[in-house]
């Protein structure tokens, strides 16, 4: 196997390879499309192994992990997966593709200016991702790190949960024989932190941590630190709008068994604090919000996407059967 630079039009199987989305210490994620007969085209993402992960079992081992519990729940607010397939040794992961943005793009571009997301669709958008975290909990899955990057927010107003890679089937049966990916620290609930067992206040505990920077510009302290008791109690919650602050409060407390005991309780809990406050934010509403929002200002250059002019001058690198 040789490896080499990743053309415009490269070809994986039936998939045409356009662009590079994003890439990680790991991972690439490609744009694409699905071509068949009679000019039927599907666009779709590709996340692909690189570099040393694909001569690591252990990294090989957990992609077809991500891919198994990503397709273990089907919800309109979880990023569908089309097919698990390799060509060669080279695992690829083919998903639906979202145009929008990702949370943390959002959270970055209005930092630009010192604003934070309007509270009514920071309440939104975090009940769309709870319902979704709820279906993937009555599936069995825990995702465990549903932080502002593994949030995608689709030009239609929707939210969508991606990227299973510390993904955790502990509500079911015990499938990893160590622990997945170091979830991040400003997200990652106590039990998480210490190496806990963790169950669904785990994900109450990341959604309600994201819910906090949309509405004040920040993540909580970080659960892991020996003064996140005491640092709750110094947190900016009162500022917020009626009702919304303890909502945010009782996702973050440090025990599990003080939180909400589900996502679905914590989305309800959200329903009551827009319908208190006469919020209607719908999904179009939503949309409107995020197009004004990246039309009118720089999006935050380590977030922004890369031109389609650039996509023929970055220098891919995979691994091809027979290259």
């Amino acid at each position: 196997m040789s490896s080499r630079p990743l053309e415009r039009t490269e070809r994986i199987g039936p998939y045409r390879v356009t662009e590079l989305i994003a890439q990680g210490s790991t991972s690439y994620v490609l744009g694409g499309a699905h071509e068949g007969p009679a000019g039927f085209t599907l666009p779709v993402a590709i996340k692909t192994l690189r570099g040393e992960a694909l001569r690591s079992p252990a990294h090989v081992r957990d992609f077809v992990f991500e891919a198994r519990a990503a397709a273990r729940v089907v919800h309109p607010g979880i990023v569908q997966v089309h097919a698990l397939l390799e060509q060669g040794d080279l695992p690829l992961l083919v998903m639906e593709r979202v145009a929008g943005w990702s949370m943390r793009a959002l959270c970055a571009t209005l930092a630009l200016t010192r604003r934070h997301v309007a509270h009514d669709v920071a309440v939104a958008m975090v009940r769309e991702a709870a319902y979704a975290a709820h279906a993937l909990h009555d599936g069995g899955v825990l995702h465990r790190n549903l932080c502002p990057d593994n949030l995608l927010l689709a030009g239609t107003g929707h939210v969508k949960v991606i990227d299973f890679g510390a993904a955790s089937w502990e509500l079911t049966e015990r499938v990893r024989a160590r622990p997945p990916a170091i979830v991040a620290g400003a997200y990652a609930a106590p039990e998480t932190a210490l190496g806990l067992r963790v169950d669904r206040p785990c994900d109450v505990y990341t959604l309600g941590a994201v819910l906090h920077e949309l509405c004040l510009g920040a993540p909580p302290p970080s659960a892991g630190r020996p003064s996140w008791r005491e640092g709750r109690a110094s947190s900016p919650l009162g500022g917020l709008p009626a009702g919304l602050g303890a909502v945010i409060e009782r996702a973050l407390r440090y025990h599990a068994g003080e939180r909400f005991a589900s996502a679905a309780d914590l989305a309800e809990a959200l329903d009551d604090v827009a319908a208190d406050h006469g919020w209607r934010t719908s999904p179009p509403a939503i949309a409107a919000y995020l197009t004004d929002t990246f039309a009118t200002r720089t999006v935050a250059r380590p977030l922004a996407r890369r031109p389609p002019s650039e996509v023929g001058r970055t220098r891919v690198r995979l691994r091809r059967a027979g290259g």
